[in-house]
């Protein structure tokens, strides 16, 4: 016999499943109502490219040009390792 603590249990698994499966459904068909409503918009498009740019984190030349120097020193670092016997 099937404890029916367990038998609840496997109940409750299957509506998850079942319900999760609905969730993501709406879910696909709102984001493709939202992707045509703002491919239809021109202004609602460009206003969405310009929050995503001001989004971006922007650097500093000095901090590009301390990043870039690092990343030789690793890749010399590297071959050096790689060199070893």
């Amino acid at each position: 016999m099937e404890d029916p603590i367990e038998k609840l249990h496997k109940v409750d698994r299957l509506m998850d499943a079942v319900y999760c499966h609905l969730r993501d459904y709406e879910f696909r068909e709102e984001t493709k109502r939202r992707q045509e409503s703002i491919g239809k918009n021109s202004s609602v498009k460009i206003q969405l490219k310009q929050v995503v740019e001001s989004c971006k984190q922007k650097f500093a030349a000095a901090t590009v040009l301390k990043k870039e120097q690092k990343t030789k020193e690793l890749t010399i670092i590297k071959k050096e390792r790689r060199s070893l016997p």
